[in-house]
C-alpha cells in the first residue's frame, strides 16, 4: 500500500481543478494507467488479497482496469479497479478500491484504504460469475465492512511530531 500511496498522493496537490482532470477525470486516469510502477504494484496488492482471501488457491486474476477516480480536490482520491479472474465458472469481475483520504486539509497525515471483492451470504470472498451480463457485481460495496479483504494504514507525522509541535 505505501508505494501506491508514494504515488497516487501528489495528484491531490497537482490536480486542483476539474478542468485539470478532465471530463470523468481521464487525465488523472490516463496519468496512472501510463505508471508502470502504479500498474505493477497494484496488481500485486490484488494478488495479495485475492490470495489472503481463500482457504486454497486462489483463482488466478486475468487482468484489471482501473474503472474510476474520484478527487475531493487536496483532501481525498479513490481508485476503483475491476478485477477479472479465471475461476472454475468462467470469467468473473469483482470491484478493488484504492484510497487516500487527508486525516485534516491541513496536515501531512493520510488514511489509506484498500478494499477487494465482495462478500457473499457466507461471508466469504465472493465472485459472481459475470460472462453472461445478467447484471454488474463488480461494483464496490456501501461500506468498508462489505469487503472481502479490507486494510486501512495511516501516514503522515508520528506521535514524536506531535509532541514536538506542542511543545514549541
Amino acid at each position: 500500500m505505501h508505494t501506491l500511496f508514494t504515488i497516487a498522493r501528489p495528484l491531490l496537490a497537482r490536480y486542483t481543478t476539474a478542468e485539470e482532470c478532465g471530463q470523468g477525470n481521464c487525465n488523472v486516469i490516463a496519468e496512472l494507467c501510463d505508471d508502470s510502477n502504479f500498474e505493477f504494484t497494484a496488481e500485486m496488492l490484488h494478488d495479495v488479497a485475492a490470495d489472503a482471501s481463500f482457504a486454497g488457491d486462489a483463482p488466478a486474476i486475468d487482468y484489471s482496469i482501473i474503472e474510476d477516480v474520484q478527487i475531493n480536490f487536496r483532501f481525498s482520491i479513490a481508485v476503483t479497479f475491476r478485477i477479472c479472474f479465471f475461476t472454475e465458472l468462467g470469467h468473473s469481475d469483482s470491484p478493488a478500491r484504492f484510497s487516500i483520504i487527508a486525516e485534516e486539509p491541513s496536515t501531512e497525515t493520510f488514511r489509506v484504504e484498500y478494499g477487494c471483492g465482495l462478500l457473499d451470504e457466507h461471508g466469504r470472498f465472493w465472485y459472481p460469475r459475470t460472462d453472461k451480463h445478467v447484471g454488474r457485481y463488480d461494483m464496490p460495496p456501501a461500506s468498508n465492512d462489505q469487503w472481502a479483504y479490507f486494510q486501512s494504514k495511516r501516514y503522515g507525522h508520528g506521535l514524536s511530531e506531535f509532541v514536538r509541535g506542542q511543545t514549541r
